[in-house]
């Protein structure tokens, strides 16, 4: 094994961690050699991370396609992606054509869902270049798009060919992104490992001094593991969702409202509703709720929704597509590092949760 890098065994493709741009070429040299290679970005990735891969001597994607779509949620829809299938089809994709996600969350769930779909499926890697997209979006084989404001609406499960995570790209994200990263790994923590908790309290506290490498590699473990034992999410995988029903609701709610959170943004307001959900059913203890809640109020600035909107917001709950029928179903932790899923809550519990948030 290549010493600068980790392998992460995933199921049907596999992880690389660390340094991995010869991995990276040599992997499509020898798998795709003489076959058309799309690279998918949006322009901030085109920017500031394909001219990376150039430096880094990636010869095999010197005559690769470019695909380019606007930053941010809205680039995730249906208009966009029929857009990108007829490019496609007009820049003569076949189905031994590869795929290359390079981005953050938005373009590897857009890029595998049109690389999924597109002639019944083409093979696709990720490169992600966000923090997010490094810990959760890009692991996993969860793709699609939102409809109609409605966040991930429309998708499907497939795995990719491989997936290259280089913190090389952490350099190029503005701090506002690597903080709102830190959401999925915090996540992470709680609902799966009390130790690794302790260790990113402190740890994520100067995103500029973080050892992402170990933290990279604790977040990708835990997500696979997760994934690996329940892939269609049937089961033990809900737990992902941790601080998602609401999380999902703040960040539509704020594309309506046209003053877009990150993603991570929002999950970190849906964490604190929904930690204090777990200690309103008497499954989180009062210590560690505090202990919760004030590191999510000292690590990230509060959403500015008000009573108003929260009609709104439990609307949009209701279409999230972990809910069956008319009830609110939630993945909440009974203590730090365990977690519980398909949690029935009544809708004026939630209610007085965003409402606590809110007043907080």
């Amino acid at each position: 094994m290549d010493s600068q890098f980790q392998i992460i065994p995933a199921d049907q493709y596999t992880i690389y961690l660390g340094s991995v741009f010869n991995a990276l070429n040599e992997f499509i040299s020898s798998q795709y050699a003489d076959r058309k290679i799309f690279i998918l970005g949006d322009s901030n990735t085109l920017d500031h991370c394909l001219p990376v891969l150039d430096f880094n001597d990636v010869t095999s994607l010197k005559d690769a396609e470019v695909l380019e779509v606007e930053p941010g949620e809205e680039s995730k829809s249906v208009e966009v992606l029929e857009v990108l299938w007829k490019s496609l089809i007009e820049l003569e994709i076949d189905r031994k054509s590869l795929v290359i996600n390079l981005g953050g969350g938005m373009v590897s769930d857009l890029g595998g869902f049109m690389a999924g779909t597109i002639k019944r499926g083409v093979d696709f890697i990720n490169i992600p270049t966000t923090l997010l997209s490094m810990v959760d979006a890009s692991v996993g084989g969860k793709v699609g798009v939102n409809l109609a404001g409605w966040k991930n609406q429309v998708g499907i499960f497939v795995h990719p060919k491989a997936v290259y995570v280089d913190p090389v790209f952490l350099e190029t994200l503005p701090k506002r992104e690597l903080i709102a990263g830190t959401a999925e790994v915090y996540k992470h923590a709680l609902i799966y490992d009390a130790d690794y908790w302790e260790l990113v309290k402190y740890e994520l506290g100067d995103v500029n001094e973080t050892n992402w490498e170990s933290i990279l590699l604790r977040s990708i473990t835990i997500k696979n593991e997760v994934v690996q034992s329940d892939f269609k999410e049937e089961g033990l995988r809900k737990i992902l969702n941790f601080g998602h029903t609401i999380g999902h609701a703040f960040e539509s709610w704020s594309h309506l409202k046209q003053k877009p959170l990150l993603h991570g943004e929002a999950v970190a307001a849906g964490m604190w509703c929904e930690a204090l959900l777990s200690n309103k059913l008497g499954l989180l203890d009062d210590k560690s709720l505090q202990e919760i809640l004030q590191l999510l109020e000292n690590r990230f600035d509060l959403v500015s929704v008000n009573e108003q909107d929260i009609s709104l917001l439990v609307a949009l709950m209701y279409k999230d597509k972990k809910n069956e029928g008319s009830t609110l179903n939630f993945s909440l932790i009974q203590e730090i590092g365990k977690s519980v899923f398909d949690q029935v809550i009544p809708e004026n519990t939630v209610v007085e949760a965003i409402q606590a948030y809110i007043d907080r």
